[in-house]
């Protein structure tokens, strides 16, 4: 199947076929379906097959191989990525375009995961449904007790009594 694979184990034709169904996106059932004769094949059945044949270490080493050579590359097409924004930045430098060179090297190094987008989130919530959420959980007495201690007005820590 591939000329750097000197080192895996020999598939047959059909195997072959399984692992290529797999590497084209299909799932393991209908890699297995198409690579396999399944015509009076219980569908429960050509389930556990595709997933047997899909664990086999044959199989599982063709993938993991090609798996690595997907891996590498993406990594290319990274290098590649990095080295066209380098580029983008030395033609605005020479052009006197400082702010796009300075994206530019922003941008080089968000795809390196420099930079974390965060995201903040503030929710409130009022200080009787605070009271609420404690008081099911430790019983009146402690919540009215947290809310004294909070600074709630006497009336509301009274109304969890009262509840």
């Amino acid at each position: 199947m591939d000329k750097d694979s000197d080192d895996l184990p020999l598939l047959t034709r059909k195997q072959e076929a399984f692992v290529k169904g797999i590497l084209e996106g299909k799932t393991a059932t209908e890699a297995y379906r198409a690579a396999y004769d399944c015509s009076g094949m219980a569908e429960p059945t050509v389930w556990a097959e595709a997933s047997r044949l899909r664990a086999h270490y044959k199989i599982s080493a063709w993938l993991r191989h090609y798996q690595r050579i997907g891996m590498d590359e993406a990594r290319l097409t990274l290098q590649e990525h990095l080295a066209e924004l380098a580029r983008g930045r030395e033609l605005a430098l020479e052009l006197g375009q400082a702010s796009a060179a300075v994206q530019a090297e922003h941008y080089r190094g968000k795809a390196v995961g420099l930079y974390e987008e965060r995201v903040n989130i503030t929710a409130t919530v009022s200080d009787a449904d605070l009271l609420a959420a404690i008081e099911g959980i430790f019983g009146d007495e402690v919540a009215r007790v947290i809310g004294l201690q909070l600074g709630v007005p006497p009336e509301l820590t009274d109304k969890i009594a009262e509840d």
